[in-house]
C-alpha cells in the first residue's frame, strides 16, 4: 500500500498490547499521521509534550496507570486534544463514565480498521469546528468592542461639541460630559489642568484631601517627565484645588493621563483616578490619542470661530457712541471700547479692573446685590472734570453673559449727557420761575375771591356766589397743576429728597380719608376702609404715602358714577411690605390704553372730553414709587371698574441708583 501524504497531525498511542499498538501505528502512518506509541499510561503521564498531540487512544485497563487516568489529565492539559478510550472489556458504566469526565469517544474491541480512522476524523472535525466558532465569537466580541468604544467616542465627542458650543469653556464642557468617559474608561474622579490659567480643577464625588492634591501634582509632574515635547508648556506655578481635609481613607491608586492640543499647542492635561491599583494599565492609549486629536480639531475650529466673534464683537462696541465697558464678575480685567478708550486716554482694549474701578463706585458689593441677587439694573450718574469742563455721564450697570468673552460679569453703557443736563437745568429753572411767578397772582386772585365770597365789599348775589364756586373750582386746578410741574421738575433734575422715616401708618390713612368721606357724600358714594389694625410703624417717606393715597383716591372719587362704591385696603403683608390698593366700580380702562396710563401727559378720549386733569398725577406718584424701591401697577375692565395695587419695602433702596461723584 502507499502512503498517503503527510497530514499535520500527531497522534499518541498507548496500548500494553503490542501487536495492537504495532497495527494502529502501521495503518495511520500509512495514511499520513504522525504516530508515537507507549505500553503503559504511566510513560504518557511522564511525557513534557503531552498537551502538543492532537490525538490521544488509549486502551482503557493497563497495568500501571489506566486509560481513563491519562486522558482525563490530558484533558486538564489541553481540552481541544481528541481523546479515545479503546477497550475489550467495555461496559455500559465504564463507558458512561469515560464520556462524563470529558473523554470524547469510546471504541469497543474488536473494532473495524478504517472505522477507528472515521472516528479520528469526526472528532478532529469537531475540535476544528469548535476553535472555529471560538475564534468567530472572538472576532465578533472584538468587532462589538470596537463598535462600542466607537459609538461611545462619537457620543463623548458629541457631547463635548454641544458643551463646547454652548458656553466655550472647556473645563465647563468637561464637567458636562464627565460621565459619558464612564462608557470607556472606569474612574473614581478626573482632573484637567488648563495650562492657559495654569488651573486644575477637580471632578469627583470624593473629598479632596491633602494626599489627593498631592498625587494630582505627582500626577502631572509625572506627564511632564514623561512627554519631553510638552515641558516647555508647563507652567512656572499652577493652582490646585483646596484641600478640605488631611489624610483620608481614600486613596488614590493609580491614574492616566493625556494631552489636548489646539494648533499644534498644549492646551490641557486631562487625566483620570482610581484607587484601585493597576486599573490603567491595559488601559488603551490610541482611543483616547483618537479623542484628543478630534477634540483638538475642534478646538482649533472653536478658536478660529472665536477669533472671529471677538472681531465682530469690538467692531460693533468700538462703532457706539455711548461708552461701553465689560466688566469679569471676578474683577480680571475691564473690556473697553473705542468712545471709553478715547474719553479716559487708555490705548489698550482690555485693562485691569484695578486701574478702572474708580471711575465707577467703591461698593461693588451693592452693584452684585442689585444685578445678580435682586436681578435689577443699578444706575450711576458721574461727572468727570470740574467748573466749565465738566462732562456728565449716566451709566446703568446690568449682569453680562456672553462667553467666551465674559463667563459671568458686567455690562456698563454710560451716555455723556452733559448737554441733556444744561437743557434740563434751564427747563426746571424756567418751570421753577414761571410756577412761582404764577403762584403770586394766584394767591392774590383767591383772597380777592374769598373777600367777595365773605360780602366784606358789599351784597353778593346767588349767581354771583355761583361764579365764585367756579372760579374757585378753577384755581385750585390751576394750583395743582403748577404743582405737578414743580414735581416733574424736581424728579427731573434729581433736586426731590426723599426723606424715610418711621410711620403710623393708620394715622397716615385716617388723615388722609377723613377729607374724602365728605367729598364722597357730594356724590352720594360710599368709601369702603379695609385698613390692619394698629400695624407697627412702617419706615417710609410720609410725603409720598400722602400722595400717593391722595392721588389714588382723588382718581377714583373722580372716574366713578353715583352711587358707587371705592374700597381702601392698607396692610402690612407677609413679606413685611406696605401693600395697598384702592378699587373702584367706574368705566375702567381699555386693555390698549393699561400700558400707557403712567406716561406723562396720557390720558384717553373720554377724560380729555369730560373730565378736567393734566394726566401727571399716575406719572408722578409711580416715579416716587420707584424712588422707594417700590412698585405701582392696575387690573382693570373696560365698563366694570379700575384697581391700582402698590407695594413699597421697608428700608427702600431706590430701583435705579443715582450717584454723582466728581472725578479729575
Amino acid at each position: 500500500m502507499t502512503p498517503l501524504p503527510q497530514k499535520d497531525i500527531d497522534i499518541l498511542i498507548i496500548d500494553d498490547d503490542d501487536q495492537i499498538r504495532m497495527l494502529l501505528k502501521s495503518f495511520l502512518t500509512m495514511k499520513g499521521y504522525r504516530v508515537k506509541t507507549y505500553p503503559d499510561g504511566i510513560y504518557a503521564m511522564k511525557d513534557e509534550k503531552l498537551g502538543d498531540y492532537h490525538v490521544v487512544i488509549s486502551d482503557l485497563n493497563m497495568p500501571q496507570v489506566d486509560g481513563l487516568t491519562v486522558l482525563t489529565h490530558t484533558k486538564k492539559i489541553n481540552p481541544d486534544i481528541v481523546c479515545l478510550i479503546v477497550s475489550g472489556m467495555a461496559t455500559l458504566d465504564s463507558a458512561i463514565k469515560a464520556l462524563r469526565t470529558g473523554i470524547d469517544d469510546y471504541i469497543v474491541k474488536p473494532f473495524d480498521i478504517n472505522q477507528l480512522e472515521m472516528v479520528i476524523e469526526r472528532n478532529l472535525r469537531t475540535v476544528r469546528l469548535k476553535n472555529e466558532n471560538i475564534s468567530l465569537q472572538e472576532e465578533i466580541l472584538f468587532e462589538r468592542n470596537q463598535l462600542r468604544r466607537t459609538n461611545a467616542e462619537l457620543q463623548l465627542i458629541n457631547n463635548l461639541i454641544l458643551s463646547l458650543e454652548a458656553n466655550y469653556n472647556f473645563n465647563k464642557a468637561l464637567e458636562a460630559v464627565g460621565e459619558d468617559f464612564r462608557s470607556v474608561v472606569e474612574f473614581d474622579g478626573y482632573f484637567f489642568l488648563n495650562l492657559v490659567k495654569a488651573e486644575l480643577t477637580v471632578y469627583t464625588e470624593q473629598t479632596i484631601t491633602e494626599d489627593i492634591v498631592e498625587a494630582l501634582k505627582n500626577s502631572i509632574n509625572d506627564f511632564f517627565e514623561n512627554h519631553g515635547q510638552y515641558e516647555k508648556y508647563r507652567p512656572k506655578s499652577i493652582t490646585f484645588p483646596t484641600a478640605n481635609g488631611g489624610n483620608g481613607a481614600y486613596q488614590i491608586a493609580d491614574q492616566f493621563t493625556f494631552p489636548f492640543r489646539s494648533n499644534e499647542k498644549l492646551v490641557g492635561v486631562l487625566g483620570f483616578f482610581t484607587e484601585k491599583a493597576d486599573a490603567y494599565a491595559q488601559i488603551e492609549e490610541e482611543f483616547f490619542t483618537g479623542i484628543s486629536d478630534r477634540v483638538q480639531s475642534i478646538l482649533d475650529r472653536i478658536e478660529q470661530i472665536v477669533e472671529k466673534q471677538k472681531y465682530l464683537f469690538s467692531t460693533m462696541l468700538d462703532h457706539m457712541n455711548d461708552v461701553v465697558m465689560l466688566v469679569d464678575i471676578d474683577k480680571d480685567f475691564v473690556k473697553i471700547n473705542k468712545p471709553a478708550r478715547i474719553l479716559f486716554e487708555i490705548p489698550a482694549s482690555e485693562s485691569t479692573f484695578e486701574k478702572l474701578q474708580t471711575l465707577f463706585v467703591d461698593d461693588w458689593e451693592a452693584i452684585y446685590a442689585a444685578c445678580y441677587e435682586e436681578d435689577k439694573s443699578y444706575r450711576h450718574r458721574y461727572s468727570i472734570g470740574s467748573d466749565n469742563d465738566k462732562l456728565v455721564f449716566d451709566a446703568v450697570i446690568n449682569k453680562f453673559s456672553d462667553p467666551p468673552f465674559i463667563d459671568q460679569g458686567y455690562i456698563i453703557s454710560a451716555r455723556n449727557i452733559t448737554s441733556d443736563m444744561k437743557v434740563e437745568e434751564l427747563k426746571a429753572d424756567l418751570i421753577s420761575n414761571v410756577s412761582h411767578e404764577l403762584k403770586t397772582p394766584i394767591a392774590i386772585i383767591k383772597e380777592y375771591i374769598s373777600l367777595m365770597n365773605d360780602e366784606i365789599a358789599g351784597p353778593v348775589t346767588k349767581m354771583q356766589h355761583k361764579f365764585i364756586d367756579i372760579i374757585n373750582s378753577n384755581l385750585e386746578r390751576l394750583t395743582a397743576l403748577i404743582a405737578n410741574f414743580l414735581n416733574i421738575s424736581k424728579l427731573d433734575a434729581g433736586g426731590l429728597t426723599i426723606t424715610i422715616s418711621e410711620e403710623d401708618v393708620n394715622d397716615v390713612v385716617e388723615r388722609i380719608v377723613e377729607p374724602f368721606f365728605v367729598r364722597f357724600k357730594t356724590k352720594n358714594m360710599v368709601l369702603t376702609l379695609e385698613v390692619q389694625e394698629a400695624m407697627e410703624k412702617f419706615p417710609t417717606d410720609r410725603d409720598v404715602l400722602q400722595q400717593v393715597l391722595v392721588n389714588l383716591l382723588e382718581n377714583s372719587f373722580k372716574y366713578s358714577p353715583n352711587d358707587s362704591e371705592v374700597i381702601l385696603h392698607v396692610e402690612i403683608n407677609e413679606k413685611g411690605n406696605l401693600y395697598l390698593f384702592v378699587k373702584d366700580n367706574g368705566r375702567g380702562i381699555a386693555k390698549n390704553d393699561q400700558a400707557k396710563v403712567f406716561d406723562r401727559f396720557f390720558r384717553t378720549g373720554l377724560e380729555m372730553e369730560r373730565l378736567p386733569g393734566t394726566g401727571l398725577g399716575l406719572s408722578i406718584i409711580k416715579q416716587l414709587i420707584e424712588e422707594l424701591g417700590g412698585q405701582i401697577w392696575l387690573e382693570s375692565t373696560l365698563g366694570k371698574g379700575s384697581s391700582f395695587f402698590v407695594e413699597l419695602p421697608p428700608n427702600p433702596v431706590p430701583a435705579d441708583i443715582f450717584l454723582t461723584e466728581e472725578i479729575n
